[in-house]
């Protein structure tokens, strides 16, 4: 009988939404949207940098650790293309999936009261600081929660996907995980019209709710009324509040696009100025796939603080309070001038500010890593360091692969005779260094004093073959590594001390173990299981099931096709293809789909690599700008 009666409401009340509505144009709602922005636009930009990024450290940090736990207990290495189905299908990875989207709700959530907390103040001119656009958030849900209205406000948060429209598709098409499991979802989905039909319906039934959490958290009606409320501002004869909310996403999206331009353009001027033609290419490349995640972030602080703004604008149209009615709220506002409240607001910010610090810290360095795991796009190895362009196996060599943006470097390693490890391809010190004797056969303080460069190239004269430990240290925060780990039947205890030398130096989220001797993964796995080791092959057959001691697969790329690379993806497992140089090849190992290529020739790779996920055009573009 209760809904029954609110619809009668319903039809004798929408008259006065529908003259509200017609009150008012598009071009009078976006100066209004502005004028509640502006009186405490610094104090929200403020507010809205530290919350999302508080934020993504949040979900970051959780989604990151329950990815991991989940690929454990499902028994896969990596999450692919094949296997994100079963994965996904996983008890404990819905579990832990649907716990990170609570989060991400839940946080959205509380960003929205904020918002039109911060909204409402300033429709009546009241400025309020960030830290207070935050406290008053926290007072408005600790109201909301002593009044027993939390579950009024749970039917408000369907406007989320609506408002995060925008990040939505940033993300899906730029993050592996989400990029995997729409494509499988689609490609499994025999009736992909339905689908299309689901997401309209899940956008309209968001967009019909939009009014929800202001009249519920600001008018104080039930979740009821706020529904039936919001359903007569959008629907009925007032469908233009329809039309102007989407066209207002529209103006969203064209000003996310324009901005995502800019930094571009300004990008790709800064670099060309600081690096040569084919160097800046390659940089400004990586910058692009970061500009791209970085979208994602931007993009969601816009489209909700924009559609927020936008719904509070309309609202304030149809709830005319009065100063006199708000000044129970504006007593909140007073109080946070208190001395007590102000002592405690700071150090609930030092607080905030320490623990952002300290994770940001950890993020960047970090980032090479976290970009891998988090971005759809096929990795790109230099080949023993950097063979290209300076001395293989050498510091110069990986110096290079730093400035040409690699992902990885490639190294080989093996032991002296009194038990260091150093970068070394064949078992014989003659090819490199002159020195004709096996690496077995001298101690360090002999290696040390060889010149490792001269046969490449006399400007190279003096440059020695490195420690492990030594290239470790360089290259934390600046290039993962793959230490190709040699058996040379006189190095049995290589994998021990190898890992003795990644932990010493907490190397191990940026380290990979490879190895063509599948009995020494065996033992690199016995001593630390956590490192991720990968199984070379000059061919490929067989169960890749079996290889239980190896993450990923590193396959010499003449051998590499469909059949195998979907073999391993299915198991769980990455495929690495060595050694492609042509472009040719390079552009077949792309269509492949394999994981990460290496190469003696990262720039061409990567150029390769983003002609055919931005366009040729797009490339020839930016060539011309790095010029």
């Amino acid at each position: 009988m209760t809904i029954i009666k609110k619809m009668i409401e319903y039809i004798w009340n929408k008259k006065k939404i529908n003259k509200n509505v017609r009150l008012c144009g598009m071009i009078f709602l976006i100066k209004n949207t502005w004028k509640i922005i502006k009186i405490n636009f610094e104090e929200l930009i403020v507010f809205l940098l530290c919350y999302h990024a508080a934020s993504i450290l949040i979900v970051y940090n959780f989604y990151s650790s329950s990815i991991d736990f989940a690929l454990k207990k499902a028994g896969y290495s990596y999450i692919t293309a094949e296997n994100v189905m079963s994965f996904i299908k996983n008890p404990i990875s819905i579990l832990l999936i649907t716990a990170n989207m609570l989060i991400m709700i839940v946080l959205v959530g509380f960003e929205i009261i904020c918002l039109l907390e911060n909204y409402r103040a300033s429709n009546y001119n009241v400025q309020l600081k960030a830290y207070k656009i935050f406290l008053v958030g926290i007072f408005k849900v600790g109201k909301i929660i002593k009044d027993g209205n939390i579950l009024k406000v749970i039917p408000g948060l369907m406007i989320v996907p609506f408002i995060s429209i925008h990040f939505i598709i940033q993300e899906v098409s730029s993050i592996k995980i989400l990029n995997y499991l729409a494509q499988s979802i689609y490609e499994s989905f025999h009736y992909k019209d339905m689908i299309y039909l689901l997401i309209f319906v899940i956008l309209v039934v968001s967009l019909l709710s939009a009014f929800i959490f202001p009249f519920v958290t600001l008018g104080e009606k039930n979740a009821i009324d706020a529904f039936l409320v919001s359903f007569r501002v959008i629907g009925g004869k007032a469908k233009k509040s329809f039309r102007y909310l989407i066209e207002w996403n529209i103006m969203l999206s064209i000003f996310i696009l324009l901005i995502n331009a800019l930094a571009i353009v300004i990008s790709a001027l800064i670099i060309s100025l600081l690096y040569s033609s084919d160097v800046a290419l390659a940089n400004l490349l990586i910058v692009y796939d970061w500009i791209k995640l970085l979208s994602g972030f931007f993009s969601n602080m816009v489209g909700i603080a924009g559609n927020i703004a936008f719904i509070f604008s309309i609202y304030s149209l149809y709830r005319f309070n009065t100063l006199e009615e708000y000044k129970d709220e504006l007593n909140i506002y007073t109080a946070l001038t208190n001395k007590t409240f102000k002592a405690a607001t700071f150090m609930i910010s030092l607080l905030i500010v320490v623990i952002e610090f300290v994770y940001s810290y950890k993020m960047i360095e970090k980032s090479t890593q976290i970009a891998q795991e988090i971005l759809v796009t096929t990795q790109v190895t230099a080949h023993r360091g950097g063979a290209s362009y300076a001395p293989e196996n050498t510091m110069i060599a990986l110096k290079a692969a730093v400035e040409v943006k690699a992902d990885y470097a490639e190294i080989d390693v093996q032991e002296t005779r009194d038990g260091v490890v150093v970068l070394l391809h064949d078992s014989s010190l003659k090819r490199t260094t002159g020195y004709n004797k096996y690496i077995w056969e001298v101690n360090y303080d002999e290696v040390a004093r060889l010149d490792a460069g001269s046969k490449f190239g006399s400007k190279f004269a003096g440059e020695k073959i490195p420690t492990l430990d030594e290239v470790i240290e360089y290259c934390k925060g600046k290039l993962n590594l793959n230490i190709e780990i040699k058996n040379n039947r006189h190095n049995e205890n290589i994998a021990q001390r190898v890992l003795e030398v990644i932990e010493e130096n907490d190397a191990q989220d940026f380290c990979v173990i490879t190895s063509m001797d599948y009995a020494l993964l065996g033992d690199v796995k016995e001593i630390n299981p956590d490192i991720r080791t990968g199984y070379i092959l000059k061919m490929a057959y067989g169960n890749f099931e079996n290889n239980v001691n190896a993450d990923f697969l590193s396959i010499k790329h003449t051998y590499a096709t469909k059949k195998v690379i979907t073999a391993a993806h299915s198991c769980g497992k990455e495929v690495h293809v060595w050694t492609v140089n042509s472009r040719s090849d390079i552009e077949r190992m792309k269509l492949l789909d394999v994981d990460n290529i290496i190469t003696d020739r990262p720039v061409t790779v990567r150029e390769v690599l983003a002609s055919e996920q931005s366009g040729a055009g797009f490339i020839e573009l930016l060539k011309i700008i790095t010029r």
